[in-house]
């Protein structure tokens, strides 16, 4: 597929000064050059609006929300202003790597493929560190089994084919803030093929400002989008389930709560993740937080 079709990135802005002109420019410098960026300024309070301003390029369009609104209805908004075929989703403390979207595009020939996905690095930004997120290749096809079961899908390394988006009867659920791209991507699956490119093509940003690491919100959404979709689960002993008794105990156990992680610990069906839970309990804390660097 050569440049004939318009990609749109859609990059929300709250107060991203801080990584902004990489973000930017990593949407800019694609080697792909048929797309446009989709700035949407959530009311930002820095200096957001003079950096994105201060790049001289047509592709650029730039959005000032007239209100505040949470991240998934922004996206909403932004995607109403997207012309492109094919939509991204960046956010500002991430970046791509160049080639990310012509290497992506090529898939979408197959006109079952809604969404085509890839591997990623993980960049630690307190020690200056890269690392691969595996060097298993991760599936294509009809993913519903996968993304309820496994899911290792990033949102900001997804292509989504906008007619796939337009086919579902809602796009984002603005009343999410972390799990809203985890039930989009779920809804895409019922009908829509994905592809897996095994070469990393971004870069996610670990650092002490991630919203997802606001673990109380994550397992509340997440426990209250496993109850709204009970019907689709084969059995309660599922993934979802399982999941979400997980960081549960995690949570309890980082608040020194014993009793309730004892009980979400036995709760745990025998398996590698209960044994970390076990091993989360009995290391100390500092020595976990230099595993989770390496």
């Amino acid at each position: 597929m050569k440049n004939s079709k318009l990609v749109s990135v859609v990059v929300n802005c709250y107060n991203g000064e801080k990584y902004l002109n990489q973000c930017i420019e990593s949407i800019l410098n694609q080697t792909y050059k048929n797309i446009e960026l989709i700035f949407w300024d959530n009311q930002s309070r820095d200096k957001s609006k003079n950096i994105i301003k201060s790049y001289d390029d047509n592709r650029i369009k730039y959005f000032y929300a007239k209100n505040y609104t949470t991240l998934y209805e922004a996206r909403n908004l932004a995607l109403k202003e997207c012309k492109g075929d094919f939509i991204n989703f960046l956010d500002v403390d991430d970046y791509y790597l160049n080639d990310k979207i012509a290497k992506q595009i090529l898939h979408f020939d197959n006109e079952n493929v809604g969404v085509v996905y890839s591997n990623y690095y993980r960049y630690f930004d307190e020690i200056n560190k890269k690392k691969i997120l595996t060097k298993k290749t991760l599936p294509s096809g009809n993913l519903r089994s996968y993304i309820l079961e496994e899911s290792q899908i990033s949102f900001m390394t997804v292509m989504i084919r906008k007619k796939s988006l337009d086919s579902l009867e809602y796009k984002f659920n603005p009343k999410y803030s972390i799990i809203g791209d985890y039930d989009l991507l779920y809804r895409l699956s019922f009908n829509w093929n994905f592809i897996y490119i095994e070469k990393p093509l971004a870069v996610y940003r670990i650092h002490n400002d991630n919203l997802s690491k606001n673990s109380v919100l994550f397992i509340n959404e997440l426990n209250n989008w496993y109850k709204q979709n009970y019907i689709f689960f084969a059995n309660k002993k599922n993934y979802i389930y399982k999941k979400i008794i997980f960081f549960q105990a995690l949570e309890y156990l980082s608040k020194k709560h014993m009793l309730k992680f004892f009980i979400e610990f036995w709760k745990y069906p025998l398996s590698f993740n209960k044994i970390k839970l076990f091993f989360i309990l009995i290391v100390p804390n500092f020595i976990m937080k230099l595993l989770k660097k390496y």
